[in-house]
């Protein structure tokens, strides 16, 4: 059932990966700008430029994180790779170790409930950042999930803390690849 290396060096390697960025963004988190107050390009403070650039960071590194364990587990009966699969990120990755590795996922936990929630803001972020229209209801409850992220005055996503980043981000992708770990050594 495995390629080149086993399951918990796998999963191992992807929390390893997260303990680094932790810590990585510990440090940041120190020297982190203390920008003005200057509502400059309609956010608050470069601050929250700085935390959006964390955010990408913390979420392509989940979704690398979820790409290496698809690409490194695989089952002989069946040729599908993931990158066979239509679909976009972490929801691709779900049903490939669902459906194609017949794994067990943690869909049901709250870390998978808010990682989707991420998923919407991140994706907003990305696609939508520079619009000044009116943001999307599933955003806005997406948002409205977490503390130290709103909706600014100019109808963009603000990261407005760090404890976002580090709590509801870091945290809890860390801890939902932990659960993974443990649901597929079962």
């Amino acid at each position: 059932m495995i390629k080149n290396t086993d399951v918990e060096t796998v999963l191992e390697l992807a929390g390893y990966h997260f303990q680094e960025l932790i810590m990585a963004f510990a440090k940041a988190e120190e020297t982190i700008l203390m920008g003005q107050e200057d509502d400059y390009y309609g956010f608050t403070n470069t601050n929250s430029v700085v935390r959006a650039g964390l955010f990408f960071a913390a979420y392509s590194y989940f979704e690398g994180s979820l790409f290496l364990v698809c690409e490194n587990l695989y089952n002989p009966n069946v040729r599908i790779t993931v990158k066979d699969l239509s679909g976009n990120g972490i929801e691709k990755y779900k049903v490939y170790i669902e459906k194609v590795l017949l794994l067990d996922f943690p869909k049901e936990s709250p870390e998978w409930s808010k990682l989707n929630f991420l998923n919407t803001i991140r994706n907003h972020m990305i696609h939508n950042g520079a619009s000044y229209k009116e943001v999307n209801p599933k955003v806005s409850k997406a948002v409205s999930q977490f503390e130290g992220i709103t909706i600014n005055k100019h109808n963009r996503v603000e990261i407005t803390t760090n404890d976002f980043i580090r709590d509801e981000v870091l945290f809890t992708m860390h801890r939902f690849l932990e659960l993974l770990m443990d649901s597929i050594k079962k």
